[in-house]
């Protein structure tokens, strides 16, 4: 779960119970805008590396990218000036979108950003990626829904 003081704070769920687990301070300084996991995902050939993955944007313009197993961190990608908005994760990619209209892509390993789209005129609101295609939905205030 983010914060609004960018502090994540992870729960598990031991049956009908949800049981805090511990908070992950110091990697984000803004509002934690958007969580998404490579769980997301039912392509599973898609998914690389084969562990399970998570992926936290903030409105400060930072996406890092999170091993679930050991919470240890695999990736950290900086876009100075931006405000994320959304957040997902396909194969070795987290796609993030922006307040000012934008979709960034970025590679995980590397962590660099492969390509960036000027994709609205407004905010998106929300990033969606298809169950079974390549495809990435991106919607907006701009009162566009976009098929990538």
């Amino acid at each position: 779960v983010g914060s609004s003081t960018g502090a994540m704070h992870v729960l598990e769920c031991e049956g009908f119970r949800v049981v805090y687990l511990q908070a992950m301070d110091g990697n984000h300084s803004k509002p934690i805008s958007d969580i998404a996991s490579t769980h997301d995902t039912d392509m599973a050939e898609l998914t690389y590396p084969p562990e399970e993955l998570f992926a936290v944007a903030d409105e400060g313009g930072v996406v890092s990218v999170w091993k679930a197993k050991g919470l240890a961190p695999c990736g950290r990608l900086e876009v100075p000036g931006e405000c994320f908005t959304s957040v997902r994760l396909r194969a070795a990619l987290a796609l993030a979108a922006t307040l000012a209209g934008k979709i960034f892509i970025f590679d995980i390993e590397s962590q660099a950003v492969k390509c960036e789209i000027a994709a609205h005129a407004r905010a998106v609101c929300a990033l969606a990626l298809h169950p079974s295609q390549p495809w990435l939905v991106s919607a907006s205030e701009d009162t566009f829904v976009n098929i990538w």
